[in-house]
């Protein structure tokens, strides 16, 4: 459905909306939804955040310490403890859970991962575990919304973009000139997911989502080796980037859906990624006007 459609716009209520797909979501559905955004609220600012009536609930929030070891406790308190205290204050109040997990959840694979594939439940990565946890916890609250959806995103990138994320790392590495680690047959299989279709995505669910408890992978349309994305962001950058080849054995992290999805207003094609998807993440390593902005860049998708 097309929120723009509506006969009136839905409230909906976004935790941790200062992040890449909630400023995206926000700047990009804002005319269709009433959003009252906040980024990561402590316990005791939920009570009047939560005060209210809402159509629909986004959970956006992640931890920064997501890279760190050994297990942080902000993790922690963020990825399983403010999921758990912010369904419990939903109950009543927000009939449609929408809870943004991770792709890395599932269990290492040659192939594609859709919703069925097994879980990582023997890792001892402390950001796959919390993962893991939030969506136990929003399981064990479904029976009391009318809809609940757990969303696995695949590398979302775009504009914002944190430094520390992958594709934003390899801009910085071409843009110093430190060598990029390429293994076999051109290094990771991924299908990276561009952000403004991310937020299609949310506001489809907000307008039609499945009844009761499901689960929906979220990745882009075309597969990418990682040699590819370090030619495109060097194109993109006009910086040519060192390579060093290594022998590290294949890597596919790949997703795939058992559920019919939309078609993507932002393919994944080089003219694509040149001008309105991956260049976007090289502001955070370019100085102003080195990338030619497309007419598609900041148009709603």
């Amino acid at each position: 459905m097309n929120p723009g459609t509506l006969s009136h716009r839905k409230r909906v209520l976004v935790i941790g909306a200062g992040g890449l797909v909630g400023l995206n979501f926000t700047r990009d559905f804002g005319e269709h939804f009433e959003i009252v955004g906040a980024g990561r609220v402590e316990t005791e600012s939920l009570e009047d955040l939560m005060a209210g009536q809402y159509d629909a609930l986004v959970f956006l929030a992640q931890s920064s310490t997501y890279r760190q070891t050994p297990f942080q406790a902000d993790l922690l308190n963020v990825n399983v403890g403010l999921v758990r205290e912010v369904l419990e204050r939903s109950v009543g109040r927000i009939p449609r859970i929408i809870l943004f997990s991770s792709g890395s959840v599932y269990r290492a694979s040659d192939r594609a991962l859709d919703e069925d594939a097994p879980l990582d439940d023997q890792t001892d990565n402390p950001y796959v575990i919390t993962k893991i946890a939030s969506e136990m916890i929003a399981r064990s609250f479904a029976s009391y919304f009318d809809s609940v959806t757990i969303i696995r995103p695949f590398f979302i990138f775009g504009k914002e973009q944190r430094p520390e994320m992958l594709i934003s790392r390899v801009a910085g590495k071409i843009r110093r000139g430190e060598p990029i680690e390429i293994g076999c047959d051109g290094g990771l299989a991924f299908n990276p997911i561009y952000v403004k279709d991310t937020s299609r995505a949310i506001a489809n669910l907000i307008s039609d989502a499945p009844a009761g408890l499901s689960y929906r992978n979220l990745f882009g349309p075309e597969t990418l080796r990682f040699e590819d994305v370090v030619s495109l962001l060097s194109s993109a950058m006009g910086t040519p980037a060192k390579l060093r080849h290594t022998g590290d054995p294949l890597k596919t992290i790949i997703g795939a859906s058992l559920h019919d999805l939309p078609e993507w207003a932002y393919g994944l094609n080089q003219a694509l990624v040149e001008t309105t998807g991956i260049a976007e993440s090289c502001q955070f390593t370019q100085s102003p006007g080195r990338i030619q902005k497309s007419p598609l860049e900041g148009t709603p998708a």
